[in-house]
């Protein structure tokens, strides 16, 4: 059976021991006294994921800087604060080493405050021989904490090395938390407040004060100790002497052992002089079989306060279910209540602080998405397709506004032949395309939308303020191995002409890249924008045309075929005719098979 307690080499006289001077990253676990950190700065009013972290001389994003780990990102973590000595690094490193080996070595600790809740002293004596710290209830008390999100394995590594505490989760209704970023004045600001999180609770509850039956809030453990030692002289307290009659080596070395510690607690409750918890008496202790909420499904932000160029209110981003039907076009889901302003399609817009440029305010093109309308989603809210959300850079829980698209259809060809779309990142052209209508993709671009190298595309920008959606349509060229390697070098800006999704957004699980020439990004709206999004698909017409090209001999030959064998003049005629018919329903179905976006029914048998 595994021991309750880990090994430790800090000195436990010095317990809470030292938390970081600022919010940092670490990184990498290389024993149980050894790590490496970066420091952090969450962005004011983004989610976590997009936090700035300076790595190898850079600044990247939380989430960018886990992905490129093969770490979870934020949206997959656990929010847990820390009261005590988890805020030191040192501690979380140690423990992480002896209970969480091979698992995931990469987390942050951010600077916080939460309200109504005090640090008091734990009513009993950690097996190393100090009394710890506890949450505890107090109203208008305001407390700095330090938050972590931390991986499933993490929190429950962590739950391990907890003995005497439950892991409960509390309501920012009942301890209003805020995460806190640097300004750049230096300044604290705050950058989000969760509505809940998770926190250490001790079972035995914590010491009250003598004199005031209040709690004894956290300073030392040479501060609590002598507290003791004065509060045994007094004739009604005075088997406490035992214990805390000598220096503090001394009795921290004497509650190493468990006959001690239960004498301790013993004492505590025959003297009142240990309150319960409090922080929610009713229960809501987390348990791993319950399953541990994730940060994605926290709201953290509130509306944005400055004007956007939708025309709804702001919605808050959720991810959109499993069962949505998006066999064609990447989608989101909205409240009825919107259908009459919004209609079929919508530019999705938002502007939020940018996560790099002092939180300098950034307003990204709008999207094309098709909207869906459910009466179960709550009004304020908004699902989008995770495409949608990396094309504007932004995470779950933060806001976007919907303005009416109207993009082009074909009622009929759209029955016949429904076309997949691909949602591409607009590049500045390559020397090989540039001041030509030839636009450079990838060759899994091509593959996805059934064409051929050279075949024609129809690309579909930006909206208009009036909601139009400009289209062009230009042929698609997949790029070379030599293309690619010059797209790639140039595309580490930070900003700029060449400027890439991983520095300038914060996101790198990132759209497939399209490079088209200036005029052509003016034709789609794109002028003045950076990492501009369009929405590609093929050509039905032109895949008509090449399929039709290849049957003509074959056409040919059964035209020759049919006049030798008939010499009946209308009975050729006939089988010509229905033999063209065939062909081109031949031809429709071959189309449909390369370019059209299969049926829902097709993709549940």
């Amino acid at each position: 059976m595994r021991q309750e307690s880990i090994s430790a080499t800090n000195d436990p006289l010095l317990y809470p021991w030292e938390p970081p001077s600022g919010s940092l990253l670490v990184h990498k676990i290389e024993s149980s006294t050894s790590f490496k950190t970066s420091p952090l700065n969450p962005v004011k009013e983004r989610r976590f994921g997009f936090a700035n972290v300076r790595y190898n001389d850079d600044v990247w994003s939380f989430d960018s800087l886990a992905k490129l780990k093969h770490q979870p990102w934020a949206e997959f973590r656990h929010l847990v604060i820390a009261v005590g000595s988890n805020a030191a690094p040192s501690v979380m490193c140690n423990k992480f080493y002896q209970r969480n080996w091979n698992g995931s070595d990469f987390f942050p600790i951010v600077k916080a405050r939460v309200t109504n809740m005090a640090i008091g002293y734990f009513a009993s004596v950690a097996p190393r021989g100090y009394i710890a710290a506890t949450p505890l209830q107090k109203r208008g008390a305001e407390t700095i904490v330090w938050a972590s999100w931390l991986t499933t394995d993490q929190l429950l590594a962590l739950n391990s090395t907890e003995p005497g505490y439950s892991c409960r989760e509390v309501s920012a209704e009942d301890f209003p938390l805020e995460i806190l970023s640097i300004a750049e004045d230096g300044s604290e600001v705050v950058a989000e407040r969760p509505e809940s999180f998770y926190v250490y609770d001790a079972d035995q509850g914590y010491i009250l004060d003598a004199d005031t039956r209040e709690a004894k809030i956290l300073t030392t453990q040479s501060e609590i100790f002598a507290y003791f030692r004065e509060l045994s002289k007094r004739s009604e307290y005075a088997s406490f002497a035992e214990f805390f009659a000598k220096d503090d080596r001394e009795i921290q070395e004497g509650f190493t052992s468990p006959e001690a510690i239960a004498r301790f607690e013993k004492l505590l409750v025959e003297h009142e002089l240990r309150a319960l918890p409090n922080l929610a008496p009713d229960g809501a202790i987390a348990h791993a079989r319950d399953g541990y909420t994730a940060y994605a499904t926290i709201p953290s932000l509130e509306p944005p306060a400055w004007e956007g160029s939708g025309r709804t209110p702001w919605l808050r981003v959720t991810s959109t279910r499993d069962d949505l039907n998006r066999s064609r076009e990447t989608k989101v889901v909205a409240h009825p209540s919107l259908r009459q302003d919004i209609g079929t399609h919508a530019s999705v817009t938002t502007t939020y602080r940018s996560f790099r440029n002092n939180g300098e305010l950034e307003t990204r093109p709008g999207v094309i998405a098709s909207v869906d309308y459910r009466d179960d989603v709550p009004e304020g809210t908004l699902e989008a397709d995770q495409t949608i959300r990396e094309s504007l850079g932004m995470g779950l829980g933060e806001y976007v506004q919907l303005a009416p698209a109207r993009v082009a259809s074909n009622p009929v060809a759209d029955a016949v032949c429904p076309t997949r779309y691909v949602t591409a990142r607009v590049y500045t052209a390559d020397h090989s395309n540039m001041e030509t209508e030839i636009a450079l993709v990838d060759a899994l671009t091509l593959r996805l939308l059934g064409m051929k190298d050279g075949g024609r595309l129809v690309i579909e920008g930006c909206p208009h303020p009036d909601g139009h959606s400009p289209e062009v349509r230009v042929r698609a060229v997949a790029m070379s191995e030599e293309v690619q390697r010059r797209h790639g070098a140039l595309t580490k800006s930070k900003t700029g002409l060449y400027a890439n999704p991983t520095s300038h957004l914060g996101a790198t699980s990132d759209l497939a890249p399209i490079l088209l020439e200036k005029s052509l990004r003016n034709r789609l709206n794109l002028d003045s924008s950076q990492l501009g999004v369009v929405r590609l698909r093929a050509s039905r017409k032109s895949a008509l045309a090449d399929e039709l090209r290849e049957l003509i001999l074959v056409l040919l030959i059964a035209f020759i075929g049919v006049l030798s064998v008939f010499s009946n003049p209308y009975l050729a005629g006939i089988v010509t005719v229905l033999v063209l018919l065939g062909a081109f329903a031949l031809t429709l179905v071959r189309v449909r098979g390369n370019i059209g976006a299969e049926s829902r029914r097709s993709r549940r048998t």
